[in-house]
């Protein structure tokens, strides 16, 4: 449950991002307005959404299991880097979303591999140990078994895993940050 929820998050803003400047051309051609802002908009409404889904799961852990550790609060940093991560890959699949209006059909069929990619319905123990430097390459493994680990089990997370996460979430943020700022200055002339 806890990897479908990450993986809805990560799938909706995604996948809305690649039709949200397109989607609304009148932002671009008719009046000033921080177009950086759209990306974002989509990716907290598909956070919202996430939180919902979450507070409805933790009421089931709850019951189930009881009150989690201490360590549930380890949850706050990997959502806040998932969050950074997702804002930038944001910024970046919406401005090519301008560029290629078909993108948003190959981020649809992306996300659906990436869903069978991601250990949203198994444990990443179950891949051979041949695959799994494969399936590492995906950028949600980290969260959802670091979610998994820190309810589950009441792990705490390995510190250098996480400066690393983040510093590699932050070159994200700052480079989808860039990357729209410098290519938002021609949407006007494709749309």
């Amino acid at each position: 449950m806890v990897g479908m929820i990450i993986y809805s998050f990560f799938s909706e803003s995604i996948g809305r991002s690649s039709t949200v400047i397109r989607g609304n051309t009148s932002y671009v051609k008719k009046i000033v307005f921080p177009l950086n802002i759209l990306p974002l908009v989509v990716v907290f409404s598909a956070l919202f959404n996430a939180i919902i889904a979450f507070g409805v799961f933790l009421i089931g852990y709850f019951v189930v299991l009881g009150l989690p550790s201490l360590a549930i609060f380890q949850l706050i940093f990997l959502l806040l880097s998932l969050l950074l991560t997702v804002a930038g890959l944001s910024w970046v699949i919406s401005s090519l979303g301008v560029f290629f209006s078909d993108l948003q059909h190959l981020i649809g069929t992306l996300l659906t591999m990436m869903m069978f990619m991601s250990p949203v319905f198994y444990s990443i123990t179950m891949v051979p140990e041949s695959m799994r430097e494969l399936i590492y390459l995906n950028p949600l493994v980290y969260y959802i078994e670091g979610f998994r680990a820190v309810l589950f089990h009441g792990e705490i997370l390995d510190s250098v895993d996480y400066l690393r996460n983040i510093s590699i979430s932050l070159l994200i943020f700052s480079l989808g940050y860039k990357w729209f700022n410098r290519v938002s200055k021609h949407f006007s002339d494709v749309i």
